[in-house]
């Protein structure tokens, strides 16, 4: 099964996927820093709490790369469906569960990684500019950031 998702993996040449990704990245940290600046000095501050901060930085996260994902998914999978590419490898002396599940497993595992990597990486840019330009009320605990952190990896 792993030799299988390493072929998929260099067949689909992902690693390209990932420069999407930091685009990505990119487009979220512009579009909070924007919600930062237009929203500074409201009585409900979007930053007004670490806690809410995080929280609203793991929504943007995850709705745009539940997004990316389906993307892939429609490239993985429905495009080799439209293209008659996965016909042929229906041909192979491999179970076609096998292929699905190696095709879905690097999307999860991608996704996720991408999730995760975003979220650690925008509280940490939301950290660093709090502690040089403070706009955020309350302090941040090392308890926060221990449940911040199980929260990122368990939901």
């Amino acid at each position: 099964m792993l030799k299988l998702i390493s072929l998929e993996f260099r067949k689909y040449r992902l690693a390209r996927y990932i420069g999407y990704g930091a685009l990505a990245d990119l487009a979220i940290l512009l579009f909070l820093t924007l919600i930062g600046i237009t929203d500074y000095g409201a009585e409900d501050y979007a930053y007004s709490t670490y806690p809410g901060s995080f929280m609203l930085i793991d929504t943007f996260v995850r709705a745009t790369f539940m997004i990316f994902a389906g993307s892939l998914l429609s490239s993985m999978i429905v495009l080799e469906y439209r293209n008659k590419a996965l016909t042929v490898l229906f041909t192979y002396p491999i179970k076609r569960h096998k292929l699905i599940v190696a095709k879905l497993v690097i999307i999860f595992v991608f996704t996720f990684g991408m999730i995760l990597f975003t979220d650690v990486l925008m509280g940490s840019i939301l950290v660093a500019v709090d502690r040089f330009y403070p706009f955020i009320a309350d302090s941040l605990t090392m308890e926060q950031i221990r449940v911040l952190l199980i929260e990122y990896t368990v939901s």
